[in-house]
């Protein structure tokens, strides 16, 4: 944001490709959380923790049923939670 330059474009692993709805950052700036679609469907219903400084994928958190739309990251970076249309909240 310094420069207003776009640093790194983050893309989806292919196949599948889906729509990405929330982005986390957490607390110590080095990795954020996505949600994006664990299955090849429309609904984002995983959270996917990425390297922002390799732009690697990490790890994938799967357990809602549908979509997820808003997600939040604790302030020490230990803990997630994320929203469902499923009328769930998952914590992580």
């Amino acid at each position: 944001m310094n420069t207003g330059n776009l640093i790194c474009d983050f893309d989806t692993p292919a196949p599948p490709k889906f729509w990405w709805f929330g982005v986390a950052f957490l607390p110590e700036g080095k990795h954020f959380l996505t949600t994006g679609t664990s299955d090849g469907g429309l609904a984002p219903t995983a959270l996917t923790l990425w390297d922002a400084d390799r732009g690697k994928m990490l790890h994938r958190f799967k357990g809602h049923a549908d979509a997820i739309i808003p997600i939040a990251v604790t302030k020490d970076g230990k803990h997630a939670v994320s929203g469902g249309i499923d009328q769930t909240v998952g914590l992580w």
